[in-house]
């Protein structure tokens, strides 16, 4: 589903303001033009530094607009003071009292986060990039096939103290060749020369590659390759288990919460016949929205049942509201801990406010957030109440870690995966990810349960998991959300080769 730059961007914009054409180019060739002179550290900068190192940061997050840069051309001159005002202020926006902005270059921002968690910073630059994302190209994330025009990227804080600023641009580039040119597949290079730094220059991130990355040691990648669980950390060394997604912030009481639905594409009938409920979550004025499992915050029990008891009402009206003349299907996530608390009830028992027919033909319950030790028993026991209020029970669980037992021993017709849900070390390229669910999908098959994959954000994603035999698809490369379930849409399997 290929999608034109919309004529409102910014980039358009920029264009028509310097008297050149917005023309939209894939795959625009890298500049070859050198890149700005770093500046020295300067005392501001070590002493902001310092002190986020000794608050227990130890990474410095960076922003970067070097391919917005590079794809307006010989025009960055005319609007670099424009962009980087508009940059200023998303990241203000989202960086929070006592944490600093520092501009490196005209493309090129350090955030030095002092007054929160590693965790919270690294959402934050991740929430920078994606606003910055949204402003520069004028909709909405994932509907671009292209490469992001703003990219987030990490490096150790020591490149200060040793005065290495080039190696936050190796940083930048690295994620580049991560991506890739065509925002899909991620093209593999050696990282760009530059002074050793002290502490290791990060690396990508991927689920068990067929090749190593090649900044890894080869020490390093023995272990790897010897690790039983396949897990590796950022550095190349094996770990034992997955490491848990960034939490989100705890809830305040006066959040503003709604549910948005997300097509979702049916391989039965072939068409987007179902629409997942996803929760968003607005914390204030100026604040950017958490949606779907983004907007759970681990722990807390209170918060959780409330962000349950708005999907599942949402689903309600919306199936009360629906005409009996097209039959869609909704799937409403549910989150474990608010299953197995004595306030259960609360949750569920909005479905009593619509018939048994329609619960059996056009509801699926999927249980997400189910602990990883627990077992195919104790999960039955949790789904047992749920299996008489819908049509179907799916699982949630992890590309690098799929749990097909849940789903048999627990009576689930379905597991999957959200992409959004994704570890760091779990994101790759499009092939990877490709085969990594393929397998996913075999394996479900062969146990005779069915597969899904929530959250695709580019094309050959959602082809991918059509070819090999998923039984529902979503995520913005198929269609945006939408704030009511809509008609039932024909859309046959040959549309995705």
């Amino acid at each position: 589903m290929s999608r034109e730059r919309p004529t409102n961007s910014l980039f358009a914009r920029l264009a028509r303001l310097v008297g050149g054409e917005a023309a939209v180019r894939p795959s625009p060739a890298r500049s070859t033009a050198p890149r700005p002179a770093v500046q020295p550290v300067d005392a501001d900068l070590r002493r902001a530094v310092a002190a986020m190192v000794k608050g227990g940061c130890s990474t410095l997050q960076v922003i970067s607009l070097v391919e917005f840069r590079d794809e307006v051309g010989d025009k960055w001159e005319r609007v670099a003071a424009k962009v980087a005002m508009i940059a200023e202020t998303v990241i203000s926006g989202h960086l929070g009292a006592g944490n600093q902005s520092i501009r490196l270059d005209d493309s090129t921002f350090i955030l030095v986060f002092l007054a929160c968690s590693q965790s919270d910073a690294r959402r934050r630059a991740l929430a920078i990039a994606e606003d910055l994302e949204i402003r520069l190209h004028g909709g909405q994330p994932g509907e671009r096939q292209q490469r992001p025009l703003a990219l987030a990227a990490e490096v150790p804080a020591e490149v200060v103290r040793v005065g290495n600023l080039g190696a936050i641009h190796a940083a930048v580039d690295d994620m580049r060749s991560f991506v890739g040119d065509d925002g899909a597949t991620p093209r593999r290079s050696m990282l760009p020369g530059g002074p050793p730094v002290a502490a290791d220059l990060p690396v990508r991130y991927s689920l068990l590659p067929s090749q190593p990355p090649p900044s890894v040691p080869a020490a390093a990648d023995a272990g790897r390759l010897a690790c039983p669980s396949g897990f590796v950390d950022v550095h190349g060394r094996p770990r034992d288990h997955a490491p848990a997604s960034d939490a989100a912030p705890s809830m305040p009481g006066d959040a503003r919460l709604s549910v948005l639905w997300r097509p979702t594409w049916v391989a039965e009938g072939e068409a987007i016949a179902a629409y997942e409920a996803r929760v968003q979550r607005v914390d204030g004025e100026g604040v950017a929205p958490l949606e779907g499992c983004r907007a759970y915050p681990a722990g807390d029990r209170d918060a959780i049942v409330a962000l349950d008891r708005v999907v599942v009402a949402g689903a309600v009206r919306a199936l009360a509201a629906a005409a009996d003349s097209d039959p869609f299907t909704v799937v409403v996530p549910v989150h474990w801990q608010s299953m197995v608390s004595s306030r259960r009830l609360q949750v569920t028992g909005a479905f009593g406010d619509i018939g048994e027919e329609m619960r059996k033909q056009r509801v699926v319950l999927e249980l997400f957030g189910v602990p990883a030790a627990t077992s195919a028993a104790d999960l039955s026991e949790v789904l047992r109440p749920l299996r008489p209020l819908c049509r179907a029970v799916a699982l949630r669980t992890r590309l690098s870690a799929p749990r097909i037992d849940w789903a048999t021993g627990g009576g689930a017709a379905m597991v999957g995966i959200n992409l959004a849900e994704l570890a760091p070390f779990e994101r790759t390229g499009d092939d990877v990810l490709a085969a990594a669910f393929a397998e996913l999908v075999k394996a479900a098959a062969a146990s005779g349960v069915g597969a899904y994959l929530w959250g695709a954000r580019r094309r050959p994603v959602v082809a991918g998991a059509v070819g090999c035999g998923c039984a529902m698809v979503n995520g913005p490369a198929l269609m945006n959300d939408v704030g009511r379930p809509l008609k039932i849409l024909p859309a046959a399997r040959s549309r995705f080769r």
